[in-house]
C-alpha cells in the first residue's frame, strides 16, 4: 500500500499504510507520477502534512501604526485614530467630514482637529469673542476704548481729538468756520466760538462740531445766524 505506477515503483508519502490519507485537517493529496506527492492544504493551513495554522498577518503592512489581527481565512487591519483603509493608508479628513469651528478654519492634525481662530475669536472651537479693549486701552488722553466688534478697537475721541487712538488734537479754527469777519476762538472740548464784528447780530455764538459738518448754520443775506453768518 502507498505504491503506485505501473510497476508500482512510486510511493506516495502522503498515504499511510493503512491506506488513508494522512494529510490533516481537511488537506488533499496530490499524486502525479514522477514527482513527489504532497498536500495541498487550503488556505487556512500549512505544512507538508497540513498540520499547521496558517498566519493570515504574516507578509501584512498595516501602515501608520496599524495593527494586523488574524480572521478565520484573512486578516484584518485595525487602524490608528485619523486612518482608514483595508491597510490603513488613507489618512481620515475629519474637517471635510465635519468642522467644528465656528469663527476660524479647521486644520488636520495626526488624530485629532486644530482651530485657527480669527481675529477677535478665541476658545478650543472660536466660540468665545474676545474684548481687545480688556487688556489694554490704546486710545489716548483719556478717551473710552470700545471692543464689541469682532478683532477690532475704536476710540471714542469726543470733540477734542481725532484718528484712530484719538492721537491728533482738532483745531477747529483751523477750518476758518467764522465767516463775516468773525474771530475764531478755540473752545478745546466744547468745540470753538466765534467773536463778531460790531453791528453783526451774533447772539449764537457756540457751535458744535457735528453741526458744522452737517453744515447746520446758514449765511442769509449777509445776516449771521449760527454762528456769525
Amino acid at each position: 500500500s502507498g505504491w503506485v505506477g505501473q510497476e508500482c515503483r512510486s510511493h506516495i508519502s502522503c498515504v499511510s499504510t493503512e491506506d488513508q490519507y494522512i494529510c490533516e485537517n481537511g488537506g488533499s493529496c496530490r499524486v502525479h507520477e514522477g514527482e513527489t506527492p504532497t498536500c495541498d492544504c487550503g488556505s487556512r493551513f500549512i505544512g507538508a502534512t497540513c498540520e499547521g495554522v496558517k498566519d493570515p498577518c504574516k507578509g501584512v503592512t498595516c501602515e501608520n501604526g496599524g495593527s494586523c489581527k488574524p480572521l478565520q481565512d484573512s486578516h484584518f487591519c485595525y487602524c490608528q485614530p485619523g486612518y482608514t483603509g483595508s491597510h490603513c493608508e488613507k489618512r481620515i479628513d475629519e474637517c471635510a467630514m465635519q468642522n467644528p469651528c465656528q469663527q476660524g478654519s479647521c486644520i488636520q492634525e495626526i488624530g485629532q482637529i486644530r482651530c485657527a481662530c480669527t481675529a477677535g475669536w478665541t476658545g478650543q472651537y472660536c466660540e468665545t469673542q474676545l474684548d481687545l479693549c480688556q487688556d489694554s486701552n490704546p486710545c489716548q488722553y483719556g478717551h473710552k476704548c470700545r471692543g464689541e466688534l469682532p478683532g477690532m478697537r475704536i476710540c471714542d475721541c469726543g470733540l477734542e481729538h481725532r484718528g484712530e487712538y484719538c492721537e491728533e488734537k482738532i483745531m477747529y479754527c483751523q477750518l476758518e468756520p467764522c465767516f463775516n469777519n468773525g474771530t475764531c476762538v478755540e473752545k478745546f472740548a466744547d468745540g470753538y466760538s466765534c467773536n463778531c464784528q460790531a453791528g453783526w447780530n451774533c447772539t449764537d455764538l457756540l457751535r458744535s462740531l457735528p453741526e458744522f459738518l452737517t453744515g447746520i448754520g446758514q449765511d442769509t443775506l449777509g445776516k449771521a445766524t449760527t454762528p456769525c453768518v
